[in-house]
């Protein structure tokens, strides 16, 4: 009886497990040990963040960082804000103009992840988990750090480059599907400026049915115009070498990626047109990667934390009136 109880507590204590990884959870890290017919790690590799690269980053030295920005709504009769000039008669007064500043405040947010790996684990994975950890760690946090750019909803986390009040949403033909017309209505909607710089965000979702849309002429479909294509990577213009391909839209830069919400979601951003040098990027703390085998010493874990601290703004705060005086805002 005594040795089927220590059996039994024995049983117990082996299934204690930390609450960040176990070697004998396979979900929570058991995979990484050693397997037959398994001889390397498989996992599914992020995708690449979509805002940064292109945004405007700002080094912070402070916790909150006010930017000067022109507070310009309306070009009907002035741009940036108020500066207008004037055809002049010989001899008459000048009259004096003054663009009308506003500012956007950067304010850092912390971004963290944090987990506890057995010594076990650590001792007895194929590969070395530690690097494993400085490898995916900070590609997660990367993700999450994209998605706010993405999505955020500015509290306590970055505000998403869709959630800015400067931006303008157009309204769909349909809720669950891209129709062209709703293509044509966002590049009409673009402030002029922007087009040189601008890029498309779509959904998994919609690249599928950009791929098959097609025009219509007298309700019969006809083949499309180049208005979608897809080259190498290594051949397109800023491509990263390698295979797969990337697609251009309408002539500008179209990016795929799962953070944006799906048609027929109720949510605005299945398919976007932005300009990204007009999202601010603040940082204020570099990522940076640590480990303590002291912190749970008593549980003989090893603690691994990622921790930076940022913020992301809309630089422009509110949509624009264009000079034509046109209820369709830019």
């Amino acid at each position: 009886d005594r040795l089927q109880a220590f059996k039994g507590g024995l049983a117990k204590a082996l299934e204690v497990k930390n609450a960040g990884m176990s070697e004998r959870v396979p979900s929570e890290g058991g995979f990484l040990v050693p397997e037959n017919l398994r001889s390397e790690i498989l996992a599914l590799s992020l995708e690449e963040g979509v805002m940064r690269e292109q945004a405007t980053v700002i080094p912070m030295d402070s916790l909150r960082v006010p930017l000067p920005s022109i507070d310009d709504t309306s070009h009907t009769s002035s741009v940036f804000g108020g500066v207008a000039a004037f055809w002049t008669a010989e001899g008459a007064t000048l009259e004096a103009t003054a663009p009308k500043f506003s500012r956007v405040v950067l304010e850092a947010a912390k971004l963290t992840a944090f987990t506890q790996i057995p010594n076990e684990l650590l001792q007895d994975s194929a590969s070395p988990m530690d690097v494993w950890f400085y490898t995916f760690f900070p590609k997660a946090v990367s993700f999450f750090e994209d998605l706010a750019f993405l999505m955020g909803d500015g509290v306590n986390q970055p505000e998403g480059v869709l959630k800015c009040p400067g931006a303008v949403t157009v309204d769909p033909a349909t809720t669950a599907t891209i129709q062209f017309i709703d293509l044509a209505k966002m590049l009409a909607r673009l402030w002029p400026p922007s087009l040189k710089r601008s890029m498309w965000i779509c959904s998994n979702d919609v690249l599928e049915q950009l791929l098959q849309l097609a025009l219509s002429v007298a309700g019969t479909p006809i083949a499309p115009p180049g208005w979608l294509q897809a080259t190498q990577a290594i051949d397109a213009p800023g491509g990263s070498t390698g295979d797969g391909f990337t697609y251009r839209l309408f002539g500008r830069p179209l990016r795929v990626t799962e953070k944006v919400p799906y048609p027929g979601s109720g949510l605005n951003g299945s398919i976007s047109l932005i300009d990204p040098t007009y999202y601010l990027i603040g940082d204020r703390q570099a990522m940076q990667v640590a480990s303590s085998a002291e912190f749970s010493f008593g549980n003989d874990t090893v603690s691994y934390r990622v921790i930076e601290r940022l913020d992301g703004r809309g630089w422009l705060r509110s949509p624009l009136t264009p000079a034509n005086g046109s209820p369709n805002k830019l």
